[in-house]
């Protein structure tokens, strides 16, 4: 996430009278490094003594919960250069393997269908080649499967847990997603609605 950072001196840090806190929404995201922060004193100076704001493009990254996979923890980095040098060059853009990963990492954390397309689109847009916009459509079926199959669980009636596997079949019949891969979705949901008719031509 793209984010703007605010710099401000504490040279009443009882730690390190040269620190330079690091905000973000008003919310203190940690400082710069001990040898960083006497680099730009006398820049947040002149800055503050004009009655600014000392600010700088930065990016918010990582930040994952998988349950028992595993979390992740956020962190910050400032896109700022050392007071009298060039600013770096812009980072290249992602590759196509970047972007596949994460819009992957992201449909499995968002919380329902519009997140999922949301996250799909803002990436399969940027994709330069068609193999990987058919990976990541495959990686999204898949999902979208695991997700129906587990919101199928939840439910308590059969009826509602047919229906549930019934929209999802209706969806990935749909999609664009390559045939050998959908025809490997669409078993697992099928399957899924044998099961529930198993017990029902049992009882019978």
């Amino acid at each position: 996430m793209d984010v703007v950072a605010t710099l401000k001196r504490e040279p009443h840090n009882r730690y390190d009278a040269n620190a330079v806190v690091v905000l973000i929404e008003s919310h203190q995201v940690g400082y710069l490094s001990r040898d960083d922060a006497p680099v730009f004193q006398p820049l947040l100076k002149e800055i503050e003594a004009r009655k600014e704001v000392a600010t700088c493009s930065a990016v918010i990254v990582g930040g994952w919960d998988r349950g028992a996979r595993g979390t992740g923890s956020f962190g910050v980095r400032l896109r700022l250069a050392r007071p009298g040098q060039a600013p770096a060059a812009s980072p290249p853009p992602p590759s196509d393997s970047e972007l596949v990963s994460g819009a992957v990492e992201r449909m499995w954390m968002a919380k329902g269908p519009a997140g999922r397309r949301g996250a799909l689109k803002a990436a399969f847009d940027k994709l330069a080649t068609e193999e990987a916009r058919q990976e990541l459509l495959a990686e999204a079926s898949l999902i979208e499967v695991t997700a129906a199959l587990e919101k199928a669980a939840s439910l308590k009636t059969p009826a509602a847990k047919r229906r549930r596997l019934e929209e999802a079949l209706a969806a990935i019949r749909e999609d664009s997603v390559p045939d050998e891969l959908q025809q490997q979705q669409i078993a697992w949901l099928e399957a899924a609605l044998r099961e529930l008719e198993a017990p029902r031509a049992t009882d019978e």
